[in-house]
Order: C-alpha cells, then structure tokens, then sequence
C-alpha cells in the first residue's frame, strides 16, 4: 500500500501518520515536494512517543528532489523508521555519508536504496554490492568484499573534504590513447569514447573505486572537492614540452578555481613503442611554470576580489 503526499502544509503531523497502516507496509512518498525539510522528520520522531506501532508499518519513504532535505533528516529517520527497507535520495544533494552512516546503523533492514545526484562518494560499510543490497546510482568508493572488509577497522567516512574519493582522468581532444582501456588491459581504441567508467579499480588492498575518463571539457560535470584528477600525457616530441605543461597549468588552474582541493596525478600513456617523453621531464618543466605564474601573480599584485 502507498500513500502519497502533495500538500505543502505539515502542521497536522499527526493526522498524516494515523494515515498510516498498522498491517501494511506502508510507503511515505514525498516526490516533488520541494519545500520539505528536516523539521518533518523531526517532528515524526516526537510523535514516535504515541505512534511507535504505525510508524514501524513504513517500509519505504521516496524523497526524489527535495533538495533542502540533509543528513539532519536521515538521522531523525534512523530514529523512526527501524523497518525502513528502501528509500530514494534523487536530486538530495546535500546528503553526505554522515547521513548514510546514521540511516544504516538505525535502519538494518536496509536493502534498496537510490543515491542519484547526492552528493554521497562512499558506501557505509554494511551497503556493499553483492550482499542483498540493491543501489542505483552506487557511490565511487566502497570497502572490498570477503576478508579485506574484516581488516577494515575505521568506519570508510572521510571528515575532511580533500580525502580521495573520485578518480577522473581528463583527455585532451588530441589523445588517441585511452589510460582506462590500458588498466583493463584492452585493445587501444583510434577514438575513446566520451564518457568510460571502470568499477573494481583496486586503489590499496583495502580499497576499490570506480575510475572514470571523459575529455577535458567534461570536468565541470564530473570533478568535485574530493576528486583526484589524473592527466595523461601522450608528448613524444620533447621540443613541445613546455606546450604540453602549458596547457596541463591551464587546466589545473580552471579545476581549482571551481575546486580549491582537486589533487593531480600525471600519468604517461602511448599505443607507440617508441614510447613518450618521461612523465618526470614533463612534471618538473610544469612545476616550474605553475611557480613562475605564482610569481608573476604575487609580484603584479593581482587584486582578490
């Protein structure tokens, strides 16, 4: 049994959950109410007092595109809700995993969940794929299976905004090498396509993420503060090295002016035997140039406004 809300008024908090069904299992759609916020399931969890019976009834609660909803919300749920089964975050994107860490310790019956357009990079470690729970939209990052996860004794939530999280390689237009395709170990393809994404990418023995690679004009789309941006090199002529540094500058500092925390990684890659210039001559000669922007910087004495 379903029951959908419409209205933008929740003064009757009470009256919508005597709604509810104690011998069903009850689903709370909230979709396209854009207005909700966390004082709902704020006031939810006091009314837990007298109505803990139907409230136990929900198994599912649809929150698809209430933007204002945060973490806030999803521990007063954890609160609640303990039969919770499902729910979907679409379009919450002030959702983080403090909130999902919360939601999975009150929530243990916890087998469906929608994450699109969260802002969520890293799974509780009790929502792993292959263990009964069904994600769409799965987060980049998540312990490992089997005995690794038994190793992991910190809970896998990042407190600081700079932690690794993402793994996106940007392509320049003129690459004909895919970096992705030469970790699955692929045949090198004449045009990459725009948008890859390898899952199961083994970051340390603990730790798998998904690895994505798109052209360099995609990065607004895919880069946020906790990403950490690889940047191939395919230079063969060293007489063009301070072009190609040039042009890596350029794009590291368009990255950082959206995201101040973006950590680099220069990577060399060739479908040529004869191979490319060594990434090291082209890290040092773009070191050197970001510091003689830094200079020219400090000593124009740019305003910051």
């Amino acid at each position: 049994m379903k029951v959908s809300y419409t209205v933008c008024s929740f003064s009757p908090f009470q009256f919508i959950v005597l709604q509810l069904d104690v011998n069903a299992e009850m689903t709370m759609n909230f979709s396209g109410i854009p207005q909700l916020t966390d004082y709902t399931f704020a006031l939810m969890a006091e009314l837990r007092k007298t109505e803990k019976v139907r409230l136990n009834s929900v198994r599912r609660i649809v929150l698809d595109g209430c933007h204002l909803i945060t973490d806030a919300a999803l521990r007063w749920m954890s609160q609640t809700f303990p039969s919770l089964e499902g729910v979907s975050l679409a379009g919450c994107y002030k959702i983080t995993e403090a909130g999902l860490v919360a939601l999975s310790k009150g929530c243990p019956k916890l087998i469906s969940n929608d994450l699109s357009s969260t802002n969520v990079m890293l799974l509780p470690r009790s929502w792993l794929p292959g263990d009964g729970m069904k994600m769409t939209c799965c987060p980049v990052l998540y312990p490992v299976e089997g005995d690794e996860r038994k190793k992991l004794k910190a809970e896998p939530v990042k407190a600081e905004s700079s932690d690794l999280v993402q793994v996106c390689i940007l392509r320049k237009p003129s690459h004909t090498c895919s970096l992705l395709h030469a970790i699955r170990d692929e045949k090198q393809t004449p045009s990459p396509s725009q948008l890859a994404v390898e899952h199961n990418v083994a970051l340390t023995s603990d730790l798998k993420a998904a690895v994505l690679e798109a052209p360099q004009s995609l990065f607004k789309l895919l880069v946020t503060d906790r990403t950490v941006v690889v940047l191939p090199s395919e230079l063969k002529d060293k007489s063009k090295i301070h072009e190609e540094a040039a042009t890596a500058a350029g794009l590291i500092i368009e990255v950082l002016g959206e995201h101040p925390h973006t950590q680099f990684v220069l990577a060399g890659c060739s479908t040529d035997a004869a191979g490319i210039v060594p990434t090291d001559l082209v890290r040092a000669e773009l070191e050197q140039y970001l510091k003689k922007l830094a200079t020219l910087i400090n000593e124009t004495n740019y305003p910051l406004v």
